[in-house]
């Protein structure tokens, strides 16, 4: 696919049932791209990472801890079960939003952005 813009990643997200992260151990602390998926109700598989346990607790996709064959496996699963996958799919979008866009949170941004800038 080569380099997608930050302007068309949306676009890719918006149009994916699922988000396959190969991201190295410790790479990442939260990566941008799991929160975009998620808004947009794709379904993360990481082989290495699960920023706060999030995607088993909150079941928003599946990590491999380190298992390529888990992963593969969970992937083939997800993509024979479209109810399962339409399942979590709702479930990342409720996450998404009520995690990153509460109004409170997205307040709080607002008025440390507002008062740095001014």
């Amino acid at each position: 696919m080569g380099n997608v813009s930050f302007d068309k990643s949306n676009e890719w997200y918006a149009s994916a049932s699922l988000f396959v992260n190969t991201s190295l151990p410790k790479a990442d602390g939260l990566p941008n791209a799991f929160i975009q998926a998620w808004y947009n109700g794709a379904v993360v598989l990481s082989l290495y990472h699960d920023p706060n346990g999030w995607i088993t607790k909150e079941r928003l996709g599946f990590c491999a801890n380190d298992d390529f064959d888990a992963l593969v496996a969970n992937t083939i699963e997800l993509m024979n079960n479209p109810a399962e996958l339409k399942q979590m799919s709702d479930l990342c979008r409720a996450f998404a939003y009520e995690t990153f866009a509460r109004e409170e949170i997205v307040q709080s941004y607002s008025d440390i952005f507002f008062n740095k800038c001014h």
